[in-house]
């Protein structure tokens, strides 16, 4: 038996409260609209930046999403206030059963990164009777320039290891998975993929490296911040 299970990951720019535009960043507008345009055209929704620290959004997007079937959720567990950091803003709605999930978190980031836990999480998604999905969602640290200088820049360093935490951890929880149950790593990877301002089909040398680190063939470790 064949079936199709349409998966979409989104970052949604849910940042805290105290983080945002003058328009609030149009929070309340743009989830308002996660039913009609996203919930009803999807059975797998990864979304990032999902935060809940001083919010109760993330727990309305959960139940929105129930509406539409979407009844299954894993999340980053919410900080307490003392922690005086945020969550990692991870969230993974299904609307097929969640049967196994797990967490782990990344190495510290740098700059507005560093309030956030950046994490992984896993969620094991049975679509037919013993057939399997795992999803992995993550949001890496990002980079305050358009093209960071990949050998010199410490918010590059810093993702090179997250991505290395990250492949380590999908490698520990599908050592056993079965060959025809397909692997997703899903979320914002914070890499960008064009040779920097020209128009080339060539990849930029950041994305080679990411790809080399995803494949197993290097890896990098940074101190943490």
């Amino acid at each position: 038996m064949r079936i199709v299970v349409k998966i979409l990951t989104y970052n949604a720019f849910i940042r805290p409260p105290f983080i945002s535009t003058l328009s609030r960043d149009y929070r309340d507008e743009r989830l308002a609209l996660f039913g009609e345009m996203i919930f009803n055209k999807y059975d797998i929704v990864t979304l990032q930046e999902m935060f809940s620290i001083l919010s109760r959004r993330i727990e309305r997007v959960i139940e929105k999403a129930k509406e539409y079937g979407l009844i299954y959720h894993w999340r980053t567990p919410k900080n307490p206030l003392w922690k005086l950091s945020s969550d990692g803003g991870l969230l993974i709605l299904s609307r097929y059963p969640i049967v196994d999930f797990d967490i782990h978190q990344l190495i510290r980031g740098i700059h507005g990164d560093f309030l956030s836990d950046k994490s992984v999480i896993y969620a094991k998604i049975e679509v037919l009777p013993k057939r399997y999905l795992h999803i992995f969602s993550s949001h890496v640290q990002a980079s305050y320039s358009d093209y960071p200088h990949v050998d010199k820049s410490k918010s590059v360093r810093i993702r090179f290891t997250q991505l290395t935490e990250i492949r380590n951890f999908i490698q520990c929880k599908t050592e056993d998975v079965k060959k025809y149950d397909p692997i997703f790593l899903m979320g914002d990877l914070n890499v960008n993929s064009r040779l920097y301002e020209k128009k080339s089909h060539f990849s930029s040398k950041e994305y080679k490296i990411m790809m080399d680190i995803l494949c197993g063939k290097r890896s990098f470790y940074h101190p943490s911040t």
